[in-house]
């Protein structure tokens, strides 16, 4: 399958989800779910509820009114849901500030909330509880939804579809996902082709997709952007124990990815399109058949990030096959180099430089300062993870491996040293990072340190907004003279660089 049809499929869905939302407006009818009246007209509501039954009534009258409004909820305490709400106006929907309210969606709804329009939710929580029968999702939003989703968290739920199943635009800040089990893909988001999400500051942990379904937390196959989030212990029957990707760039930045695993590839992340990666930790990811910690299907950007121990005897920390991927500034590193193995010899990378790894399945191309080397994990001296230390949303930090000062990672290598090439010839963005994955700057004093960790203190900061999410930007830059990820594959030259070869490794 060609990117084209890659792009233009969308994801399994049920026979609900393959309705859409423009069903609902029109038939009037969700089956298992509620009847829907024909919506009001008038000025948006202002509403408020300080209990469990006004915030029911509120909700009808709210979806009831086309022209939406706002819901302040005061209420602290738990709520089961009467019915599912559509809201066909713009509505938002405010928790109190503790967020100490739980909204629980009923056994055998088709979603608690749903929307076609713009909706805005913080400062709640949703549980939809086994029974009987499943509820398909907490959330279900519609391809003409915009929706904004802070301070909410989803958790102990077992669903036949995902928390959230989102067509439209999507931006989730400061919330967590955690115990959710999905007989579907994405146990806690499933995007079909057509959506943008964008996820910073949020946790996902022990969430499951199993039936043989793909990522345990997050199934894509729209645009997907994640920052300085947390993904421990998700797991998928299929492929993408944490993320599964496809038909459009994916782009993490800052995040860690500990103990994800899946039943066939990518142990912690799958992505079939292209990829790009940098300052984030994987630790402990596994996959049954191939790529432990990362799957890449077309290429992509692999920079400033921190591998160690990923995989078991025989499975390949790294996936990259068909199309090469660059690598830049990473510590590549499992402690039983013998045994375990970070790259299949028989698939083909671009060294661009400051790459620490221990076994020679990393075949590097440079030479010179900053070039990569093979070392020891004894050499590079990491510091583990604290195993105490839970995944928590708007953490100072998302979890990380450093590095002692003494280690061959530290000040490795300067912005204008020989062994490394950046920029790939001008022909992508700067590799370069102006900070770790905390936040420290970077470089700290003489040089860079490889890996997703610079030795130095994170900066104070300023009380800050919610941090912007720009959904449509992959972080690919554009231009005539940008070769582009979909060419690496068969670019055999990169303009104006120097000493930069791909090659294909021999068993």
């Amino acid at each position: 399958m060609n990117r084209a049809q890659r792009r233009s499929q969308k994801s399994p869905k049920s026979n609900a989800h393959r309705a859409g939302l423009t069903y609902l407006t029109v038939a009037g009818v969700v089956s298992g779910s509620f009847g829907l009246v024909s919506p009001a007209h008038g000025a948006a509501l202002n509403l408020t509820a300080n209990s469990c039954e006004t915030i029911n009534s509120q909700l009808s009258s709210l979806s009831n009114n086309a022209d939406g409004g706002t819901l302040d909820i005061s209420y602290v305490g738990e709520c089961v849901l009467d019915s599912g709400y559509f809201m066909s106006g713009n509505s938002t929907i405010n928790g109190p500030e503790s967020g100490d309210l739980t909204l629980q969606v009923p056994v055998g709804l088709n979603y608690g909330i749903a929307s076609n329009s713009e909706l805005n939710l913080s400062d709640l929580s949703f549980v939809a509880p086994q029974g009987m029968g499943l509820t398909l999702s907490i959330l279900e939003l519609g391809n003409s939804a915009t929706t904004s989703i802070t301070n909410v968290n989803f958790r102990d739920s077992y669903l036949n579809g995902a928390a959230i199943y989102a067509e439209g635009s999507v931006t989730i800040a400061n919330s967590s996902f955690t115990n959710i089990q999905s007989m579907g893909d994405g146990a806690a988001i499933s995007a079909p082709a057509g959506s943008t999400i964008g996820i910073s500051n949020s946790v996902f942990a022990n969430n499951q997709a199993s039936d043989e379904e793909n990522g345990g937390a997050i199934s894509a196959w729209g645009a997907l952007t994640v920052d300085n989030s947390t993904f421990r212990a998700n797991g998928a029957d299929d492929d993408g124990g944490a993320i599964y990707s496809s038909g459009y760039p994916l782009v993490v930045t800052n995040s860690s990815f500990d103990s994800n695993g899946a039943d066939r590839r990518g142990g912690a992340i799958y992505a079939l399109y292209e990829a790009r990666i940098s300052n984030s930790t994987f630790t402990g990811n596994n996959a049954a058949t191939a790529a432990a910690s990362i799957f890449l299907g077309e290429g992509g950007v692999i920079s400033n990030n921190t591998f160690w121990n990923n995989g078991a005897a025989d499975i390949f920390s790294i996936g990259v096959d068909p199309v090469s991927a660059y690598f830049f500034g990473n510590i590549l590193a499992n402690d039983n180099p013998d045994t375990v193995k970070l790259l299949d010899p028989s698939q083909s990378i671009i060294d661009l430089g400051a790459n620490l790894y221990t076994d020679s399945s990393f075949d590097d191309a440079t030479t010179g300062d900053g070039s990569s080397a093979l070392t020891t994990v004894e050499e590079l001296k990491l510091t583990g993870l604290d195993s105490n230390q839970e995944p928590t949303v708007n953490s100072e930090n998302t979890r990380y491996v450093a590095i002692a000062a003494d280690s061959i990672a530290y000040d490795y290598y300067q912005a204008d040293s020989a062994g490394i090439n950046p920029t790939a010839g001008g022909a992508m963005l700067s590799l370069l990072a102006e900070s770790d994955q905390r936040g420290a700057s970077r470089p700290l004093s003489f040089g860079y340190d490889v890996g997703s960790y610079e030795s130095g203190n994170k900066p104070v900061e300023s009380p800050t907004e919610d941090p912007e999410v720009k959904l449509a930007d992959t972080g690919f830059p554009t231009g005539t003279g940008y070769l582009g990820l979909v060419a690496l594959g068969s670019a055999a030259i990169l303009g104006g660089s120097a000493g930069i070869l791909s090659r294909r490794k021999k068993a």
